[in-house]
């Protein structure tokens, strides 16, 4: 639990420190997507370990919440990839079933990145309505395979009448680079620093 402390103070030098004990720690403090920050919660609960084998079930999971603003408001109803309990649902992250998240990976190093693409993949959907961040969803007829890997779509190069056609959409509140990454459904590699 040291290490992911002093791992996410140094990464993360805004995310406070709300909550610490035996069992795990929380942290609160904002998040960027593309055009704005989020305040976001992480709870880390530690997992225990038994002969050196992790004893992990899914309530022992890593967490991510947004705080603020309230996205279920925000939407008027339920953006994709989010579960749990209103008010502020879990951000879907990862695949636990693949076994994507370790005990011995550092928060501020897998799990915080990973929530603040979240946000960008949130903000994109919002402007062009369909969800293009890394996902897993079951075929209708069978379901995936088990330990199926989490698929991505291909990146695509915004042309500038598509830049133009979500700009229209958006109005005037997206920001450049949210309109080139949404209008080519692709992450800029200049926005990969998500702190």
């Amino acid at each position: 639990m040291d290490q992911q402390i002093a791992a996410m103070q140094a990464a993360y030098p805004l995310m406070r420190l709300t909550a610490v004990g035996r069992w795990g720690c929380i942290w609160v403090g904002p998040l960027r997507g593309f055009d704005r920050p989020y305040q976001v919660r992480i709870t880390h609960v530690d997992m225990p370990t038994l002969g050196g084998c992790d004893l992990t079930w899914r309530g022992m999971l890593p967490r991510a919440q947004v705080l603020a603003p309230d996205l279920l408001a925000e939407c008027d109803g339920w953006p994709p990839h989010l579960y749990g309990a209103h008010p502020h649902p879990d951000l879907c992250l990862f695949d636990p079933d693949a076994g994507e998240w370790r005990s011995d990976m550092l928060l501020a190093e897998s799990y915080v990145p990973w929530a603040a693409q979240w946000l960008a993949f949130y903000e994109l959907w919002r402007v062009t309505g369909q969800w293009t961040g890394p996902e897993r969803h079951p075929e209708p007829a069978k379901g995936p395979a088990p330990g199926a890997a989490m698929e991505s779509r291909a990146p695509a190069v915004p042309t500038p009448a598509q830049v133009r056609r979500v700009a229209r959409e958006a109005g005037t509140e997206a920001s450049e680079p949210l309109l080139r990454a949404s209008a080519g459904r692709r992450v800029p590699s200049l926005l990969l620093d998500w702190r």
